[in-house]
């Protein structure tokens, strides 16, 4: 591909394309991304909503998580995957690598386990093939057939890069993964919005993890919504990343209780507004964060805190239907506007409709809106009233949101 400036006849940018034809049976389970940048799995539209791991220790983990309302676990501990039925003293171990990789004892482990998952009903989500900054020979390791199982969503291959050089690593573990597995996409992920563009082309699906609650004074979403702004231009897949921690857990020599837990409204805010930019895959930070980390400083906290996340997953899950609709399903134009960004986005499934609605903080915000069509739409939030003659207003202090059912 080349862009070419006629005027000065010099070549503005190139770019080498490589196209696999596929001559490999189809497997069970097979996974594709369509042209609306949906999740097929053999050929049905899914919503993968699912969770980071750092460890899968028991079928507990599993249980837990399916009840939750995730279909899908993203596991950083792939090398050692190795689930136990109850916990034991292999399960509470902190293993990330292990000495007889790709063994058969190996492969037994990780099919076994992999069994599991698919037992409760979930996708599993590989991290084998995963590059960094500072290593970046695993793009030439042989693709290991035991992923070739029915629980296998994709392939994570990278996350928060920043090096050229393991960028391109990647871009080649892509390929090989290609030819070994054309059965299962690729996810890379960045921080940074101005590698949005750049990391989108390394692999099958663009992921993103803003997470912009902090303290006490965070009270704006806006970094979260000017990035999915910037990943949405990219036209690639977009698996979204919401914040669904506590940043205390993860701050090295600075206190946790000069950070603080993001709202439940917090985190439906960010994951509405995700939707509402075209995120058709979500998957939270983080599991072990929550039923780990931040118990070490706040025992007891989980039982509190999880099941708000869980709250956010199980509304997602319910949206799919509209999420996922071919129709058209378009930004609403807002009317005496004032405070912070506000986004409204009507969601049309070929039945009742949805809008759903994000405002970024910070402060006070209101609009007010015109819903196409004759149809009464009810507030599940509280932040809408309606006005008559199709007409809604929202009002929100710093983060809020709200979802208006069709009645």
């Amino acid at each position: 591909f080349y862009l070419l400036r006629p005027d000065t006849k010099t070549i503005v940018y190139q770019q080498k394309f490589q196209i696999l034809r596929n001559t490999l049976a189809p497997l069970p389970e097979t996974v594709v991304i369509d042209s609306h940048n949906r999740v097929l799995i053999n050929g049905k539209p899914v919503l993968p909503v699912g969770v980071f791991t750092s460890f899968l220790r028991t079928e507990a983990d599993l249980k837990r998580i399916a009840a939750g309302g995730f279909n899908f676990v993203l596991n950083y501990s792939t090398r050692s995957l190795n689930i136990q039925e109850r916990e034991n003293e292999i399960s509470k171990r902190d293993v990330w690598n292990v000495s007889d990789y790709g063994t058969p004892q190996w492969k037994e482990r990780v099919r076994r386990s992999l069994d599991l998952v698919w037992k409760h009903k979930l996708k599993y989500i590989s991290t084998d093939q995963r590059s960094f900054d500072s290593e970046t020979k695993h793009a030439d390791k042989p693709f290991q057939a035991v992923f070739q199982h029915p629980a296998l969503l994709a392939h994570y291959l990278a996350d928060e890069l920043t090096s050229d050089k393991a960028m391109n690593q990647v871009a080649r573990t892509r390929l090989n993964l290609a030819e070994a597995d054309p059965f299962h996409p690729t996810i890379a992920l960045t921080e940074l919005p101005q590698l949005s563009q750049r990391v989108a082309g390394i692999a099958d699906v663009l992921g993103i993890d803003p997470y912009p609650i902090e303290d006490k004074n965070s009270r704006s979403i806006q970094a979260a919504r000017e990035f999915l702004i910037e990943a949405a231009a990219t036209g690639a897949p977009l698996m979204y990343v919401p914040q669904t921690f506590h940043w205390g857990a993860h701050k090295k020599n600075q206190k946790f209780e000069d950070f603080r837990y993001p709202t439940e409204e917090e985190m439906r805010t960010l994951a509405l507004a995700g939707a509402i930019y075209g995120a058709k895959w979500f998957c939270f930070y983080s599991y072990t964060t929550i039923m780990e980390r931040q118990e070490k400083f706040d025992p007891g906290s989980s039982k509190i805190f999880w099941p708000q996340v869980c709250a956010v997953a199980k509304l997602l899950r319910e949206l799919e239907p509209w999420l996922l609709s071919t129709q058209e399903n378009p930004m609403l134009k807002l009317k005496n506007h004032k405070g912070s960004p506000i986004d409204v986005r009507l969601f049309d499934s070929g039945t009742k409709r949805k809008v759903l609605v994000a405002a970024c903080g910070p402060g006070k915000s209101e609009a007010t809106f015109t819903i196409p069509g004759s149809g009464k739409f009810k507030s599940r939030f509280g932040h809408t009233t309606p006005l008559g003659n199709g007409q809604y207003r929202f009002t929100a202090t710093d983060v809020g949101s709200d979802l208006l059912d069709e009645e």
